[in-house]
């Protein structure tokens, strides 16, 4: 029954034209990597190489001397410092991490986002680090905030989107999401996650998606209610809904933290897994203490690893934006 309401779902959108493909000569979905059969993939928040491993020596791309930048010895953040707002991540890259600061944050101390955490605070990242293959030159999808970079993930596109606010997640990209195009080739997908399940299934059973998307354009009245929308913006629900995910998706696809620690260790993780932190406790996002959102990462990986599956997996561990934190390497310019 799910799955035919989820075809249903995806047949009332715009028909998505298929991308190029790495090999058109072979049908869609063909496995290029028989290998591999899981892949997960761990998105944290809010922070760049050299924020959290540019004191990593031996390994990649390090910070090199550079005036401003110093030891942070606390692992909880600043509220609001840094910011990765839209305006602040493009001045941030126009005029510099410190100049930004007093054009975006009232108040705000400038030598904020030149902070740089070590292995003492970080002992299990540097590990991995050390360890695993490391992409010292990564660089967010787009210069903003955490919405249009998690639509980066799951569509390749940030469709227009500059900011975070649930009002404006109402939209779908015209070439579907990878979730679309998962079950087209029949792919198993879930994305786990920690928000109430009975909050999610409530929010779809008003009419699937096109209720959902009725509900967020009622709290377009939030705009100009400030209180309602500082309450609003950023409240993530979990990845896949950064497009308004259907009551039929939501039962074929979502599951909690806890199921996803039960199939890694039995290893019956799906082909593809998007696991998402506690937003609001452990994602590493300012206030939180980025320890706490260290040691989720580590449960996260280190069941994955000791789980019956690991031989076959690739696991992702990534962040999807900057937070706002200096980088010394400058992005390169955007390609077609």
């Amino acid at each position: 029954m799910w799955e035919r309401l989820e075809k249903r779902e995806i047949q009332r959108r715009a028909p998505h034209p298929a991308g190029e493909r790495p090999r058109p000569d072979l049908p869609p979905g063909t496995d290029l990597l028989p290998q591999v059969k899981h892949i997960v993939v761990l998105m944290m928040e809010n922070h760049s190489y050299d924020n959290y491993l540019g004191m990593l020596t031996g390994r990649g791309d390090g910070l090199p001397p550079v005036p401003g930048t110093h030891h942070l010895t606390s692992t909880t953040g600043l509220a609001g410092n840094p910011t990765q707002t839209w305006r602040a991540s493009h001045l941030q890259y126009r005029k510099g991490f410190e100049e930004s600061v007093p054009l975006t944050i009232r108040g705000g101390d400038p030598r904020v986002p030149m902070g740089y955490w070590t292995e003492r605070e970080l002992p299990f990242y540097y590990g991995l680090a050390r360890t695993f293959p490391v992409a010292d030159r990564w660089f967010c999808s787009c210069l903003g905030p955490t919405f249009p970079n998690r639509r980066f993930l799951i569509s390749g596109t940030a469709h227009g989107l500059i900011d975070d606010l649930l009002w404006d997640v109402i939209d779908f990209p015209p070439g579907g999401t990878i979730f679309d195009a998962l079950c087209d080739a029949g792919i198993s997908w879930t994305n786990y996650h920690n928000v109430n399940s009975v909050r999610v299934l409530l929010s779809r059973l008003f009419g699937g998606v096109r209720g959902l998307t009725a509900l967020r354009r009622m709290a377009q009245v939030g705009r100009w209610l400030p209180p309602v929308a500082d309450a609003v913006r950023g409240n993530k629900t979990f990845t896949a809904d950064i497009y308004p995910l259907g009551l039929a998706r939501a039962m074929l696809h979502l599951r909690s933290l806890k199921q996803f620690f039960a199939d890694a260790d039995a290893g019956t993780l799906p082909a593809v897994s998007i696991v998402d932190p506690d937003f609001g406790e452990f994602s590493e996002e300012n206030p939180q203490d980025i320890s706490k959102g260290e040691s989720f990462a580590a449960e996260v990986i280190n069941r994955v690893m000791h789980g019956k599956g690991w031989p076959h997996t690739l696991l992702i561990w990534t962040y999807d934006e900057h937070g706002g934190y200096y980088d010394h390497v400058v992005p390169p310019a955007p390609t077609s």
